[in-house]
């Protein structure tokens, strides 16, 4: 209803997760189940997907989309009625996004086939890291870190505190075996009396500014989208153990491209753990491959920051940027795939041949019998 006092203006959306395939129909830049994983990550590097892949890609994406037809659009449909009366409905409103700002950037998320107005703005929130508070730099330094340290954040969606105590105690176990010091973003104070000397833990650290400190070795992560490109943009190697929805993806990708390594959490134990830590921390590709990655995702023309502004300013001063609307955004699925056309030319080779086949046919059963009464003749 604001749209409508205001004169419907046009709209800008912006997304932090990833590149969802909605954003990619709704901006008429069509999604192809056989070269994007789902969940929005982009390719692995530019390897393609192997069949088994392709074909698990390709029912996830089928699923998700009858899920958001028949379920969750008709949800939106009647609760923006019951909620705010005489509104327009869903599709009507969403006819107004001129641009997309998509939290994806080439360096990670690799090639993919996009409208000019779907705008990669990944890495927005990153800033250079700043200068860490006293009480923590004293303990991450040089001097009292020799040998360097190692951060652990499951970011907000996942809370450290809500670990099983099996598989928490596994991990402190293994983090008393190696020789850096460990930060890990802890939510209680259940553990304080259980720490190893090289650990400590704290309800909230500064992330960005730990990843970018020199002496950091190793990020544990949960893998989420602005935590991994965070860790690339700082060049910090990362041990995955993702939990749900994109982390799994996006740790997938960091195995995959040799930035680190991904653990399975219901998996883990003291061995496990310390086994992939050791290796993190110790095999020089994974920081040479993150590092060249992160120059990669730097070396933009201007700040991701600066690009969503100048995108929002441009819509506003084209008054929509109608030119740049996709032909995609007013056809059916089948029309953009060209279904139509195949079943076109499917229908007419199979009545060409079918007729002809129909007429060799009637040669073959007319012919020696006309043959044969000429010759009685």
């Amino acid at each position: 209803q604001l749209g409508t006092l205001v004169n419907n203006p046009p709209v800008v959306a912006l997304t932090a997760f990833n590149l969802p395939e909605d954003i990619m129909e709704l901006l008429g830049s069509p999604y192809f189940a056989s070269l994007l994983p789902y969940m929005g990550v982009g390719a692995h590097g530019g390897m393609p997907m192997n069949f088994s892949e392709r074909l698990y890609n390709f029912v996830k994406w089928i699923l998700y989309k009858s899920y958001i037809n028949w379920s969750y659009l008709p949800f939106i449909e009647k609760t923006i009625s019951t909620t705010f009366p005489g509104a327009p409905p869903f599709a009507a409103l969403i006819e107004n996004v001129s641009v997309a700002l998509v939290n994806t950037v080439p360096a990670l998320h690799g090639a993919m086939p996009l409208v000019p107005g779907i705008v990669e703005v990944g890495g927005l929130q990153i800033r250079p890291a700043k200068q860490l508070p006293e009480d923590l730099e004293s303990w991450v330094n040089k001097k009292e870190a020799p040998y360097g340290f190692i951060f652990m954040s499951f970011g907000t969606n996942v809370r450290s505190s809500n670990l099983s105590k099996e598989r928490r105690n596994a991990i402190l176990r293994a983090f008393a075996r190696v020789k850096q010091r460990v930060l890990w973003k802890y939510e209680n104070d259940d553990i304080v009396d259980d720490l190893p000397p090289n650990v400590r833990v704290s309800k909230w650290l500064p992330q960005n500014d730990l990843l970018g400190h020199p002496n950091i070795r190793c990020f544990v992560s949960h893998n989420g989208g602005l935590s991994t490109q965070e860790a690339i943009y700082h060049g910090v190697p990362i041990l995955g153990v993702p939990f749900f929805v994109d982390q799994t993806a996006y740790a997938e990708k960091v195995d995959r491209i040799g930035l680190g390594r991904r653990l399975d959490y219901k998996q883990i134990t003291e061995e496990i753990f310390y086994e992939a830590l050791d290796d993190v921390l110790n095999n020089q590709s994974y920081r040479e491959n993150i590092r060249r990655v992160g120059a990669a995702l730097r070396d933009q023309k201007e700040t991701p920051l600066e690009r969503a502004v100048w995108w929002v300013e441009y819509v506003a001063r084209t008054q929509g940027a109608h030119h740049l609307r996709s032909p995609v955004r007013q056809m059916h699925w089948y029309q953009v795939f060209m279904l139509d056309i195949l079943a076109l030319v499917t229908v007419s080779v199979t009545l060409f041949f079918g007729l002809a086949a129909w007429a060799m046919l009637i040669l073959v059963r007319v012919l020696p019998k006309s043959m044969e009464k000429n010759h009685k003749e």
